[in-house]
């Protein structure tokens, strides 16, 4: 009697289980359908604003701005600074140390390990829709550059205080556009680090800087990004030690 007891208790408690353990598996999988539901209404969503920011920009690159903006991408920074770009200008230097960088000029130099050398770049606000473009040309090791807008001098990448940065191996390449949230005009700071030396136990770099306006039909919808052979930094301006 003791024994069937104990057999209908165990039975029941595995039951009981298998309850909970169903009730949780469909749980699981009511949670999963809303997930996967969920993304395919984003991925449908996201598919019709793409190709509405493909007509917005063959629109931008026919007329040179943007006439009609569709509702759903009128919460876009992105558009809403191309019309009507907001862009603050810092004009008080605040390296005064920095080597100062000249538009077209190539600066040559050689780093330490973990070394910096500290430069600055003026951009007029008589361009203020316009684009930075960088180049570090690596001759031996691996040097990176990181860039500071106006508030953010001697940028470093140790303290994680810069506003751009291009790390790959050998040559770096950036382009910084005027529609970026984090783009200013007046100085920004560019700071050449040695990552990597080379076989020969050194550093060196060339670098150049320089704005570009942005014609209409340049125009990409785009964040910074490398360039290619595009721009070929120094080739109008001299060359200098630095």
């Amino acid at each position: 009697m003791r024994h069937q007891r104990a057999e209908e208790h165990r039975r029941r408690e595995l039951e009981s289980r298998l309850v909970v353990k169903e009730e949780r598996n469909e749980s699981f999988q009511e949670q999963k359908m809303e997930l996967t539901s969920r993304r395919q209404r984003m991925a449908m969503e996201w598919a019709y604003k793409h190709g509405l920011l493909k007509e917005a920009k063959e629109e931008f690159a026919w007329k040179g701005k943007f006439v009609h903006i569709p509702p759903p991408l009128q919460d876009f920074k992105l558009i809403r600074n191309f019309n009507a770009p907001k862009i603050p200008v810092y004009l008080e230097d605040m390296d005064e140390e920095a080597v100062e960088l000249r538009a077209g000029e190539t600066r040559e130099g050689t780093l330490d390990q973990g070394g910096y050398h500290d430069y600055k770049f003026f951009v007029s606000s008589d361009i203020p829709r316009c684009s930075v473009r960088i180049c570090l040309k690596a001759i031996s090791g691996d040097p990176d550059v990181y860039v500071g807008n106006g508030t953010c001098s001697r940028p470093r990448k140790e303290d994680d205080r810069y506003t751009w940065h291009k790390s790959d191996w050998g040559d770096d390449k950036m382009v910084i556009y005027y529609w970026e949230e984090t783009f200013s005009l007046g100085w920004l700071y560019v700071a050449v680090r040695g990552s990597r030396m080379g076989g020969d136990g050194r550093c060196d770099y060339e670098l150049s800087v320089d704005a570009k306006p942005m014609p209409s039909m340049e125009v990409t919808m785009k964040g910074p990004s490398m360039e290619g052979n595009e721009w070929r930094g120094g080739e109008r301006g001299g060359r200098t030690r630095g």
